[in-house]
């Protein structure tokens, strides 16, 4: 039983992790787009990065596709994490939760990413959530 919650708690970091880990690599990417627009940068440097956004969309879409089933189950997924997993787990999808709306701020919200956003931050603020209703 208490392998089975070490194994389920590390494939909920792990998802986690991943997913903070792409949100920062897509911020910083936005970042580098908005000022493309107040600098000479070239053609090329737009679409490069545009290129790395999409990829990072697709990327993102696979591990919340993942993340998806585990929100669907959380409240019996999470007393099968051990305590200190659920504490990281939660820590995690308040930092998703952070860049998502860090995100949106420097997006318009009209752009291919906005309903990966709103993916991500409902599946952040379930996670993060619980801590009221366990």
């Amino acid at each position: 039983m208490e392998n089975q919650k070490q194994n389920t708690g590390e494939e909920v970091v792990f998802l986690l992790k991943q997913q903070r880990n792409l949100y920062h690599q897509l911020k910083s990417l936005a970042q580098k787009q908005s000022k493309i627009f107040w600098t000479s940068a070239s053609p090329e440097d737009l679409v490069r990065i545009l290129s790395g956004r999409r990829k990072l969309i697709e990327k993102l879409r696979q591990v919340n596709d993942k993340l998806r089933p585990i929100k669907a189950n959380w409240q019996n997924i999470s007393l099968k994490i051990a305590p200190g997993q659920l504490e990281i787990a939660r820590q995690l999808a308040g930092s998703v939760a952070l860049l998502v709306a860090q995100l949106r701020d420097i997006t318009d919200g009209k752009d291919q990413a906005e309903d990966i956003l709103s993916d991500t931050a409902q599946l952040a603020y379930e996670f993060s959530a619980e801590d009221e209703t366990l």
